[in-house]
């Protein structure tokens, strides 16, 4: 019964979270090539739709690191957590998607303009291993390949 319930919980929230950010996905995905549904799965995955403690405080959707000599990057402002970790942190959501588009870009350009398959055979990124194919497994689930514009 929990389980049921936290499943319906999270679906509202994605669905919330989608409704609110999909303009956001599409205007970076036209700019920068990288697929909206590869942008909302990460955020939705990596703030759990917004309600991380790390997004509600520094605006950043996507839990990217912040580093003084990283390449591509918008900000020069960071967010210290409760483990003493630096996120980056944005004025808005706006420069969060911006920035993690670019940030996609530059460190995986074979992503821009391509279908969410290609995310399958991607190494890096997120701490856990298989991240990408739970990336890919959560926008098939959820069917995110739809606000894509350049599907298989």
């Amino acid at each position: 019964m929990q389980l049921l319930l936290f499943t319906v919980l999270l679906s509202i929230i994605s669905d919330n979270y989608i409704e609110k950010n999909i303009f956001k996905a599409k205007i970076m995905e036209s700019i920068t090539g990288i697929p909206a549904s590869i942008q909302l799965a990460q955020a939705i995955i990596e703030s759990g739709g917004g309600k991380s403690h790390i997004s509600i405080h520094s605006n950043n959707h996507f839990a990217i690191k912040y580093y003084p000599g990283a390449p591509m990057k918008t900000t020069n402002t960071y967010f210290v957590d409760r483990n003493n970790i630096k996120w980056r942190s944005y004025q808005s959501v706006w420069h969060s998607y911006l920035d993690h588009s670019l940030f996609l870009s530059y460190h995986y350009p074979q992503l821009r303009y391509q279908s969410v398959t290609t995310c399958n055979q991607l190494k890096g990124y997120g701490s856990k291993r298989g991240y990408w194919k739970h990336v890919h497994n959560y926008i098939i689930k959820h069917k995110l390949y739809l606000y894509d514009s350049y599907r298989d």
